[in-house]
Order: C-alpha cells, then sequence, then structure tokens
C-alpha cells in the first residue's frame, strides 16, 4: 500500500513509519522539521511542510491508499490557534480530493465522546474545569474541535484515542473491546509499539471504520462501536436466543435519523435484528446508536452519502464488515435542504437532484446487497416515498421534482418485487402522507415503523400507504 503519515517524526510516529516499511508500504511522510526523523529507506519520501499548509497536505496525501495520522494536542500552554484541527481539515479535503477514503487517526482520549451518560457527563465537568485554566484551555478546545471534524467528515475513519502510552517494547498481542461488552478487560496504558501496530494494520481494514477506540493497558486496546464512543447494551433487556450456528440478521437503514429511521431501527431490533445506521453525518447519530443500545439493540453509526456513489459502496462494505450480510435494506433519505419546486417551475438541475437523490441513490445501494440476497434466496429490500409518489396531486405545488422521482422509485420497486420474489426476495415500498414528528398535527413514527415489518413478514404485498387520517393501505 502507499500511506501518507502525520507525525511521524513523534514517538507513536516513528514506530508507525518503521512500522509500516518492514511491513512493504511505500511512506510519504509529511514533517515540519525533517532533521527530526533520522529514518531513511528506498520507499520512504519525506516531504518538509506544515499541516496548516494546504498545498503541502495535499502533495502529501496524493497517490495514497490511506493515511495515518498520531498527533494530539499540546497539554498545557497549546496555541490558540487550533492548527492541529486546521490542519486536519486539510487532510480531510485533500482525501476528498484525491479520493483517499482510508483514516486512522491516533490522539489523546478527551477526543472521544463517551456514550454512557455518567461518563458523558464526567467529561462535560472535566472539559469545564480545564478550560477554567489559561495553560489547559487551548488543548480542551482543540480536542473537542478535533473530534468534530474527524467524526464529521465523509471518509472511512477510525479514531485511536491514547491515554498512557509508554516505551515498553511491542507485546505482540493488542486486544479489543467493542461497546457491546465482548472482548477483553482494558486499562489506560499501551506501548507506542503496540499502538502502531494496531493502527497499522486498521489502514486496509474497515472493521471499525467510523467507530472511536480507547488505548489500554497491557491486556490492549479497547474499542467502542460508532462513530464515537457508544453506550453499553443495557443488561437487564433480554438477547434474542439463537440456535447453534444462528447469526442475528441485520438490518442497514439508509438516511438513517433520530425520527422515522430510529423507530424502523427500533421495530426490527425489538425482533432481533442487529441495526447499521448510515447517514451523511453518522457523529450525529450518537444519541440514537445510545437510546438503542439502552434498549437492548446492538447498532451502530457508518458514513454513507446518498449522493456520493463510491460513499455508498464504502458504507455498506463496513457494515458487511461489523455485523455480516446484510438481511434488509432500508431506503429513507431526507434532505430538506434540496431544492423544492411546483410542478410549473421544474428545471433540468432541479428534477435532476432529485433523480439523483432517489433513484441513483437506490440503485446503488440495492446493487450492494441484491446480487448477495438473489445468491441465498432470502432477504427483504424496502423503499421509502412520499405520498406523492402514489398520488402526485397531493404535491404539486410544493413537490413537483420530488414527486417523479419518488414515483420512478416506487416503480421500480412494484417491478423488483415481481421479479426477485420468485428468488425469495421480498421487496417492499412505503408511501408516507404525513409530516412525522412530535409536535401538534405531526404523526409519531412510531404510528407508521410497524407497517415496515408487516411488509417485510408479508411476502405477498409490495406496498404499504399511510395517511394519518385513514386506516393503512395496502
Amino acid at each position: 500500500m502507499k500511506l501518507t503519515i502525520f507525525g511521524a517524526s513523534g514517538r507513536t510516529g516513528t514506530h508507525l513509519t518503521e512500522q509500516a516499511l518492514a511491513a512493504g508500504h511505500d511512506v510519504v511522510a509529511l514533517i515540519r522539521n525533517p532533521a527530526k526523523l533520522t529514518l531513511r529507506h528506498e520507499r520512504l519520501r519525506i516531504a518538509q511542510g506544515q499541516l496548516t499548509d494546504e498545498a503541502a497536505v495535499d502533495d502529501a496525501v496524493r497517490g495514497a491508499d490511506a493515511v495515518l495520522a498520531a498527533l494530539s494536542p499540546k497539554i498545557f500552554g497549546g496555541p490558540r490557534d487550533m492548527p492541529l484541527a486546521t490542519g486536519t481539515r486539510n487532510i480531510l479535503a485533500a482525501m476528498r480530493a484525491h479520493g483517499v477514503r482510508r483514516l486512522v487517526y491516533s490522539s489523546g482520549p478527551s477526543i472521544l465522546i463517551p456514550g454512557n451518560p455518567l461518563l458523558r457527563a464526567m467529561r462535560s465537568a472535566s472539559f469545564a474545569l480545564l478550560r477554567l485554566l489559561p495553560a489547559t484551555r487551548p488543548m480542551v478546545n482543540e480536542a473537542a474541535e478535533l473530534g468534530e471534524v474527524i467524526r464529521g467528515s465523509d471518509r472511512d475513519w477510525t479514531i485511536v484515542a491514547v491515554t498512557v502510552p509508554n516505551d515498553r517494547p511491542a507485546s505482540g498481542s493488542v486486544k479489543v473491546r467493542t461497546a457491546t461488552g465482548a472482548g477483553d478487560r482494558v486499562g489506560s496504558r499501551i506501548s507506542r509499539a503496540d499502538l502502531a501496530e494496531f493502527m497499522l494494520a486498521q489502514a486496509d481494514d474497515l472493521q471499525y471504520a467510523q467507530q472511536g477506540c480507547v488505548s489500554a493497558t497491557d491486556t490492549g486496546l479497547a474499542c467502542r462501536r460508532g462513530a464515537v464512543v457508544r453506550g453499553q447494551l443495557n443488561p437487564a433487556v433480554p438477547k434474542p436466543v439463537l440456535n447453534e450456528g444462528e447469526v442475528m440478521p441485520t438490518i442497514a437503514v439508509m438516511g438513517a435519523g433520530p425520527g422515522m429511521g430510529l423507530a424502523i431501527a427500533q421495530a426490527f431490533g425489538k425482533e432481533g435484528h442487529q441495526v447499521a445506521l448510515l447517514s451523511r453525518t453518522p457523529a450525529k447519530l450518537d444519541p440514537v446508536v445510545a437510546e438503542l443500545a439502552d434498549q437492548g439493540i446492538e447498532a451502530a453509526a457508518f458514513a454513507a452519502d446518498v449522493l456520493d456513489r463510491p460513499s455508498i459502496v464504502s458504507g455498506l462494505a463496513a457494515v458487511k464488515q461489523r455485523f455480516g450480510q446484510i438481511d434488509v435494506l432500508e431506503y429513507s433519505p431526507s434532505n430538506p435542504a434540496l431544492p423544492m419546486a411546483s410542478s410549473t417551475e421544474l428545471t433540468h438541475d432541479n428534477v435532476q437532484i432529485q433523480l439523483d437523490f432517489y433513484v441513483h441513490g437506490a440503485v446503488a445501494a440495492v446493487n450492494q446487497v441484491l446480487p448477495e440476497m438473489l445468491a441465498r434466496g432470502s432477504g427483504t429490500i424496502l423503499f421509502t416515498t412520499g405520498a406523492s409518489s402514489v398520488r402526485p396531486e397531493l404535491g404539486h405545488d410544493m413537490f413537483g421534482n420530488v414527486a417523479p422521482a419518488a414515483a420512478w422509485l416506487r416503480s421500480w420497486a412494484h417491478g423488483l418485487h415481481a421479479a426477485a420474489a420468485p428468488r425469495g426476495v421480498q421487496v417492499g415500498h412505503i408511501a408516507i402522507g404525513a409530516w412525522i414528528g412530535r409536535q401538534p398535527g405531526a404523526t409519531a413514527p412510531e404510528e407508521i415503523a410497524p407497517l415496515y415489518w408487516e411488509l417485510h413478514t408479508q411476502h405477498d404485498q409490495v406496498e404499504k400507504v399511510f395517511f394519518p387520517s385513514e386506516q393503512p393501505a395496502s
């Protein structure tokens, strides 16, 4: 692989660079002062420059297969202009420009946000105290900003947070503990050599994509699922009993959020499904994953933008790495920021964006799961649109460019159902004619979610239409 390493002259970065070269990788290291890295190798290119230099970062990332960074804010007396946060933005911008998806980023523990409410409150209290001290205020502010920058990106990132690294020799045994409680007991110390080994192993492994990891003692590393550290599953909620050799089925919700996406996840989770939540900004799904965990539902968030087809491919690949096969794909993206127009105001541009959103995004997602479903003779694909896909007269004044795209998706759902049902794959469409929410006049998502489970289990049906003033029609 071709790797770009930031922080290569640091104590962890040196281990990382040495191990990468020993493993046969080509390495580009961006260093402010090249004299600080004494290592020389025919497969090592040392580029001089700073993280805040956009051109230098762009040049270092160009041609890379993955980016590794071992960077932490200075604990005392750090700069106030947050150069690491600026530099990390430059790294992510360069990765997007050159199509590089994988980022493995090591930093201090403050970069993570615990999913556990008590730990999250303790972190907030600690941050508030440290912000009162002029010497530590810059570190706290930059750590918080770093976490937001990375978690809010659309790359396949993994954060490895380190509490007490040391210079002991590599143990050769790096262990992992997930937020569900599986794995080894963990503490607060790890050797830099072991840390580098773990980071390097993640360069071509998406098992922990869109996740944060906490460093541990000689027992290894503790990884907590999700876009940031998640809450653990509630032990008071019984898990489904599986027969020998049986695995929990998985539902992938494209366009997940705290409303309809959460309700669908709950409906399938209580029936024994693991839940993969896919969104442009998976970090915003932290409360959703934590709420599901409190209900005993195993869930994780992944990055996928329905307007960026490569991110759909990588996002669903990460789901398969994490959970195994996808048994149910539910496609219900929503983006109110996209332009909407009446039927008398259509242009090529405002029509095309809705076609890309509803049609091409759905095609890209289905193509990642349908071949496997057909091969094994089982699986479900569910599409969600507004009711204007069924009754276009309802949205002529506001959804004139949305209704035709949604109607195409509905038409495809019916055709795909006819073609795939004889081969054991269920395809269904849910049309919702209601504003979803908890404000007066809106419909709570929990009222609609049962329709998804019904379509999943009732293979003779292809469509459910929901209007709040009517009984749901099939």
